[in-house]
């Protein structure tokens, strides 16, 4: 959480978006060396030989030698051979560059933590897992130390674990295969599982596993950011496992980066800012650079103020309405609900008619320009602008540290001409309670906002499970703009989804997230109160409304619902 008493008094943020002539940011860096070490373990000498890792690990090799990276392939290694690879390969890491590990073979974790297998591995007892193979943790650590911008640990090893069904007494593992999620992971970390956690993945039928073809394949998609990149890789496993397996990803980079380039301009990554402790939590977020250093020219516009939100109450605050009784709020009656292919999200879009719902920003890491006018500054207080979107009435541009965060929010008027107000949201980023080991992954963003009738409409929530923030978190709140005073706050656990629409009396928005519940949500926008919820298959990702058909996207399912 960023609080400007800490650093700079809040003008210094405004007296930045006051200024005219903003330009797009050049990159940030030049093209970055990449390193990758590729193991794959086949012939298992006290464990059930596997098929396919070798040739997945070459696979991997040749897609990721052809995008530009120096290659490291190891097949069939033993412990001794195993760490040696993995102690070379870091020891000569350039600092700043992207570093790769992919694994593929047995993997197996004991009390939460995970362990990759090497050939020679002999493991009678759980107790003798942490001498006999890698550890993951130690695997994280060392990347960590070798001060690369970006590290990508790829795991095709959640076959089905050989070992734990012999073990005596042990519940830890208990025989049935799958990594675990890793609680705490080091900045610049992006982890890609080949299966969720505790469950198991395919060896496959053919040459490779479907996880391993899949990605050897999407790694040469041209100008494809990395994270849709394993995006696409889980779609098409899941599609061809029948939803058997199904892959996972844990990331603590906020930058970008892209495997094949193609004929765009050079893949570029920057890593975050050092961590600045959050005062409140404990927990880490990138610091901003000081104002002071930003020198663009400045314009006549009068300043406008920033208005500083207090920290808000984790609890549901409702209003009173003295209308109460002549509200009347919208009804849905579904449709249709169409099961879609999770990545075709523009061909939802185009199909139905629905208008974009977000303005392309200026990328502070990649140094793409974005789609907003020059008045709207792509860096403001150390900050960079992570998103933008409009209505009939009001244009919005949020800033963050980068591109997961968002605790500023820019008001403009639609054309994005001239700043209309700003407000400070950092307090609403962490409650006040959060599951220990997972501060890092409770900070609320600000998602969408609105402004009706002359009262600001915000939603706020954060990227991970409702335990982890005790379940204070997705809220939608109104605030009067004007004094920043809150009027009401939601019940928690009714918005992370991307927007949600205004509608007479009433809000539409949904929740939801991974295995949690998923539901539609109608709220009374005079008082924050639930008026109702609808059941649906998975978590709402982005709703429009066209006429009296409200389409809503969600994770695995199209729907459509007439509102009344």
């Amino acid at each position: 959480m960023v609080i400007f008493s800490l650093m700079k008094p809040p003008h210094l943020f405004l007296t930045v978006l006051c200024l005219a002539g903003a330009t797009a940011l050049p990159p940030l860096a030049a093209a970055e060396s990449r390193h990758a070490l590729v193991i794959g373990n086949n012939a298992y000498l006290h464990a059930r030989p596997l098929d396919n890792p070798s040739n997945d690990a070459k696979a991997i090799a040749g897609s990721l030698a052809e995008v530009g990276f120096e290659v490291t392939l190891r097949t069939d290694t033993d412990l001794k051979a195993m760490k040696g690879a993995v102690r070379e390969f870091i020891q000569k890491l350039p600092e700043g560059s992207v570093a790769l590990v992919f694994y593929a073979g047995h993997g197996v974790q004991v009390k939460g933590q995970n362990y990759l297998i090497p050939v020679d591995a002999e493991m009678a007892e759980e107790y003798e897992v942490p001498d006999e193979t890698l550890s993951m943790d130690t695997l994280m650590r060392g990347l960590e130390q070798a001060g690369t911008a970006l590290n990508i640990l790829i795991l095709d090893c959640c076959r089905d674990d050989p070992y734990s069904r012999s073990w005596r007494g042990t519940r830890s593992a208990a025989g049935t295969g799958g990594l675990n999620m890793p609680t705490d992971m080091p900045q610049g970390m992006f982890i890609a599982f080949s299966t969720s956690p505790g469950r198991t993945a395919e060896d496959g039928d053919g040459a490779n596993s479907p996880y391993s073809a899949a990605l050897a394949r999407e790694i040469l998609a041209p100008g494809m950011d990395f994270e849709k990149v394993f995006k696409n890789v889980g779609a098409q496993v899941a599609k061809a496992t029948g939803g058997l397996q199904e892959p996972w990803v844990n990331t603590k980079f906020y930058g970008n980066f892209v495997f094949n380039p193609g004929s765009q301009a050079p893949a570029t990554t920057t890593p975050p800012s050092a961590p600045m402790a959050n005062p409140a939590t404990g927990a880490s977020t990138p610091a901003p650079a000081d104002p002071a250093d930003m020198k663009p020219e400045r314009s006549n516009a009068a300043p406008v103020e920033v208005t500083v939100l207090e920290t808000p109450p984790f609890a549901a605050t409702p209003a009173v309405d003295p209308l109460a009784k002549s509200r009347k709020f919208p009804v849905l009656k579904q449709i249709s609900a169409k099961s879609n292919d999770i990545i075709d999200h523009d061909k939802w879009i185009t199909a139905n008619g629905i208008e974009p719902l977000f303005i392309p920003v200026p990328n502070a890491f990649s140094g793409a320009p974005g789609e907003l006018p020059a008045t709207v500054p792509a860096r403001a207080g150390g900050l960079i602008v992570t998103r933008a979107f409009r209505d009939a009435e009001s244009g919005f541009a949020i800033y963050g540290e980068d591109f997961s965060a968002g605790p500023f929010l820019t008001v403009w008027t639609p054309d994005f001409g001239t700043l209309v107000g700003q407000y400070d949201f950092s307090p609403y980023r962490n409650a006040p309670k959060a599951v220990a080991g997972d501060e890092s992954y409770v900070d609320q963003a600000t998602r969408y906002a609105t402004l009706v009738d002359g009262v600001l409409y915000v939603s706020h929530a954060h990227n991970t499970y409702a335990r982890s923030s005790m379940g204070m978190n997705a809220y939608l709140t109104a605030v009067d703009p004007a004094t920043g005073r809150l009027i009401w706050r939601s019940a928690p656990l009714v918005a992370n989804a991307a927007n949600f629409i205004v509608k007479g009396d009433g809000i539409l928005c949904g929740y939801g997230f991974t295995d949690e519940q998923d539901y539609l949500y109608v709220i009374d926008r005079h008082t924050g109160k639930t008026i109702s919820k609808t059941l649906v298959k998975s978590g709402p990702e982005q709703l429009a409304l066209i006429g009296d058909i409200l389409h809503v996207r969600t994770y695995n399912t199209d729907y459509q619902f007439r509102v009344n």
